[in-house]
């Protein structure tokens, strides 16, 4: 059993850009997830800051997480380490 993550790493974007390209990502791609960033974002928060794209039935399921290690945390709970 494979669980697909893309990875999406842009600059400048508002969070709804950001959101739109990870989900095309996610369906281009047939992703389970999608984990995208912003660098001005984590810029402007001094913070990393990830947003978790998935897709549940025909709906977008969106989860903000922020920190490197609750990020990672967040990654391998979800691949089921």
């Amino acid at each position: 059993n494979c669980y697909l993550i893309s990875f999406k790493f842009e600059n400048g974007l508002s969070n709804e850009e950001l959101i739109k390209i990870a989900y095309e990502s996610l369906v281009k791609n047939n992703s389970d997830l999608v984990v995208a960033n912003d660098k001005a974002e984590m810029r402007a928060l001094n913070s990393h800051m990830s947003y978790f794209i998935t897709k549940v039935d025909n709906s977008v399921n969106i989860e903000k997480v922020e920190g490197k290690d609750n990020i990672a945390k967040e990654i391998l709970r979800r691949i089921n380490i």
